[in-house]
């Protein structure tokens, strides 16, 4: 592997590359068209490449970038979908309630409805028993006032002498 190489696959810049290659004891080799291997072992590649966005895992061989942001996605994905279900179980109880509180609207209009119905009908009747009461009221004056003329004819039929009386003439 080359200088470039290296760096690229452990995600480093070459002069960082340089510093820890040197510090690991990396041995480096010199190709014949002069160019300078070196030799860094597999599994070290593998855990330092683990937090380069460059790095493939080998299990999959998609970059380990791909690999974090789809267990990225997925969690997000799963967050989102059990929000939305808790949203839409939400949605239901509430739709439940209106549906609930609605009905009970409903049946409270209604009640107040026959209420008022009941409340004119009763009305109503009590109109009409005042009227009767005034009628029975006038009809009880015109009898008392019947019984009252009566009686004067009866005293002035008493108070006349008793041959007019059996003639039944008024005096």
């Amino acid at each position: 592997m080359t200088l470039n190489e290296g760096a690229k696959a452990l995600g480093l810049s070459r002069e960082v590359f340089r510093e820890v290659r040197t510090k690991l004891g990396w041995r480096r080799a010199k190709r014949e068209d002069g160019v300078y291997w070196f030799a860094v072992p597999l599994a070290e590649l593998e855990r330092e490449a683990d937090g380069s966005p460059y790095a493939t895992s080998l299990d999959t061989g998609y970059p380990n970038r791909v690999a974090r942001a789809t267990a990225e996605l997925i969690a997000a994905r799963d967050e989102a979908e059990s929000r939305a279900t808790a949203a839409a179980e939400e949605a239901a109880e509430l739709r439940e309630r209106l549906a609930r509180i609605t009905g009970e609207r409903e049946a409270l209009r209604d009640a107040l409805r026959a209420a008022e119905a009941a409340a004119a009908e009763a009305g109503r009747q009590a109109e009409a028993a005042r009227q009767q009461a005034a009628e029975y009221a006038r009809l009880a004056e015109e009898a008392g006032k019947r019984a009252e003329h009566a009686e004067q004819i009866r005293r002035s039929f008493a108070a006349m002498p008793w041959w007019r009386r059996l003639l039944g003439a008024p005096a």
